[in-house]
């Protein structure tokens, strides 16, 4: 059957050795500088884009698959013309156009447009071109022969077109066959300018070349020849990184947060040693020393008003002790008329020295002083408990291991164990077994010890270890007791390290569980 734990408060971890920070700026001045550099991030990024195009990227592509796209590109476009005759070539740049969603053309070394459909090229664009032919500069015009007319290399757009005929080569303006890979990427006008160096082309009869294939765009994808991403995928990127760029601030405000937070918890279940460790001056620092501040304070009145209960209760014993001495001198001087009375009067006496000497015991355990923990045998400190509250020895079940230690204070823990004791035999009506079992499980052990009396209603299973809170059916004399006796089981056993938590059997009972250490850590 799986029973309900509850842990010993943990008390958060202390750092020492830990240099404070030496931030002194308030936190909405750290969140506003943060945006601006946000800002300032974003605005690099986009001066980047604006001012120098990504030409560096652009001429690192050629290097990848943008390279190796663009060199079967020229594969591609070389078959093809190859395959149709000069009129055709119009046909074969349009089709490349739908294709890729690009304007292109097809451009000869010296700058002379032979097809295809593009704006006017930049210089820039132009002398891309002659570098790509092989010349490091514009070829010189050459002397036309009668009736020829030549492309000016400074405005080859002048007198060409898609009707001019194919012309004639001049010697001196053929440039070498092509050298490694001449493909090249430019941003100029708005415009993505890819030139594609394309392999020689026969048409059987003489071999033209070098030609270029110039293919414009306004997008950096260039159709798939370019980038493969989109530009939300661009986008995407650009939000992602403005995210990871606010991680270290938002991280630092959560972190402390949730550490104060812990840290409050902690307070809350009774631990006000429990710390936050300081690790700046803003606002996040001071609320963390006010926490500390506070800790201090709950822990210096929740201390004084334990010694102040102890200090009444052991100022009192002496008073109590010489009324009970009173009445039995008294009660020997009384005659049989007043006996009844006297005898009421002394059991008033014994209820009151019983609850002096539980709030004895509670403060005690409260204050953890004078404890002398150590290896004990639980089911030593069980029969011990048992023959203190006279538990019969045929209603005790116990199936606790005689070898089985616990590392915990002796007087604790044995009164702890008698008090649970003590109720079991009280509400089961003296009759019902009680049983005791363990299990282990390493650091801790876990005691069970159950009865079968009525149980108590789950609403106030929560409460039963609170000092003082008694039942309504436990508020008589005859059947309760001082409301003591489960706060000073929860006391002593958190103040032996461990834990108590109570649940009701099914059909009927009651269980209690401590959770002790055994002294060998894992």
């Amino acid at each position: 059957m799986q029973t309900d734990r509850s842990t010993a408060p943990q008390r958060a971890p202390k750092k020492q050795g830990r240099p404070q920070r030496l931030t002194a700026l308030p936190l909405w001045l750290q969140i506003l500088g943060w945006f601006f550099l946000n800002l300032l991030l974003l605005g690099s990024v986009a001066a980047l884009v604006l001012f120098t195009e990504f030409r560096p990227v652009l001429g690192a592509l050629l290097e990848g698959k943008t390279g190796q796209r663009l060199s079967s590109l020229a594969h591609e476009v070389t078959d093809a013309l190859s395959t149709r005759s000069r009129p055709d070539w119009p046909e074969v740049m349009d089709s490349f156009a739908q294709t890729y969603e690009v304007q292109c053309a097809l451009f000869r070394q010296d700058g002379a447009w032979l097809a295809g459909e593009i704006p006017h090229p930049p210089a820039a664009v132009l002398s891309k071109l002659y570098e790509s032919a092989g010349k490091q500069s514009p070829p010189q015009q050459a002397p036309a022969p009668p009736g020829q007319v030549l492309a000016r290399p400074d405005n080859p757009w002048d007198n060409a077109s898609a009707s001019t005929p194919a012309r004639q080569i001049i010697p001196g303006l053929q440039p070498p066959p092509p050298e490694g890979n001449r493909h090249f990427v430019l941003y100029e006008d708005g415009l993505y300018w890819i030139g594609v160096r394309l392999h020689p082309i026969s048409d059987g009869i003489r071999q033209r070349g070098p030609l270029t294939l110039l293919l414009a765009s306004p997008s950096p994808q260039a159709g798939g020849l370019l980038l493969e991403v989109t530009q939300w995928w661009i986008a995407g990127a650009v939000l992602l990184g403005s995210a990871l760029f606010w991680v270290p601030l938002v991280r630092r405000i959560t972190v402390s947060l949730r550490t104060m937070r812990d840290a409050a918890e902690q307070m809350a279940a009774g631990d006000f040693e429990a710390r936050v460790p300081l690790e700046g001056r803003d606002e996040l620092g001071h609320l963390a020393e006010s926490l500390n501040h506070l800790a201090t304070r709950l822990q210096d009145f929740v201390t004084g008003q334990k010694r102040f209960l102890g200090d009444i209760a052991h100022e009192l014993c002496s008073p109590v002790a010489r009324m009970e001495w009173s009445l039995g001198v008294l009660e020997q001087k009384a005659g049989t008329e007043l006996k009844d009375e006297v005898q009421d009067v002394r059991e008033e006496v014994a209820q009151m020295s019983r609850l002096i000497e539980e709030l004895l015991c509670f403060t005690k355990a409260g204050l953890q002083t004078e404890l002398h923990p150590q290896q004990l045998f639980l089911a030593e400190i069980i029969n011990q408990a048992a023959h203190q509250e006279n538990i019969p020895a045929k209603l005790l079940h116990s199936r606790v291991p005689q070898t089985l230690t616990v590392h915990a204070d002796a007087h604790l823990l044995q009164r702890a164990i008698a008090n649970v004791l003590r109720n079991a035999l009280r509400y089961s009506g003296g009759e019902l077994p009680i049983s005791l079992e363990v299990q282990t499980c390493a650091p801790n052990v876990q005691l069970r010890i159950c009865d079968e009396g009525p149980g108590v209603p789950e609403a106030i299973l929560h409460r039963l270890c609170e000092p003082f809170f008694r039942p309504e059916t436990a508020r008589t004399r005859e059947t309760g007791g001082t409301g003591l006796g489960l706060a000073i089981v929860k006391r002593s056993v958190e103040a032996c390290g461990g834990s108590v938590s109570i649940r009701n059997r099914t059909p009927r009972g009651l269980c209690v569980e401590f959770i002790l250490p055994t002294g060998n850590r894992a």
